[in-house]
């Protein structure tokens, strides 16, 4: 009975339901990816590859980022890499120097 519930919940959660219409983005795990095979045969840890697909980048602007933790605690710093991408706003254009992302053009000296 505890395996059909298991089994049931796992099909549920893994239907692979399409986006509905409106979806601003999409971010699935890579099937079968390469990139995962080649870290994994030469032993350099894991590699987690992903899909994005962004429907509306032409009118929408989209950020997502990678936060680290240590030991399940949220690093201080915990924002490794961040991807913007898509039509920004005007009054949240960012430029980026030496890895660091500001607000506004000319907040930071490069």
């Amino acid at each position: 009975m505890m395996a059909w519930f298991l089994l049931t919940l796992q099909l549920a959660g893994c239907a692979g339901s399409k986006p509905q219409v409106d979806t601003l983005a999409v971010i699935q795990p890579q099937k079968d990816s390469s990139y995962s095979d080649m870290f994994k045969t030469l032993s350099l840890g894991s590699v987690f590859d992903y899909n994005l697909r962004l429907p509306h980048a032409d009118t929408t602007w989209f950020e997502v980022w990678v936060e680290g933790y240590k030991k399940g605690e949220k690093m201080q710093d915990s924002q490794l890499i961040r991807l913007s991408y898509g039509n920004a706003p005007p009054d949240q254009a960012r430029v980026r120097w030496a890895g660091e992302w500001s607000q506004k053009a000319g907040s930071r000296s490069p």
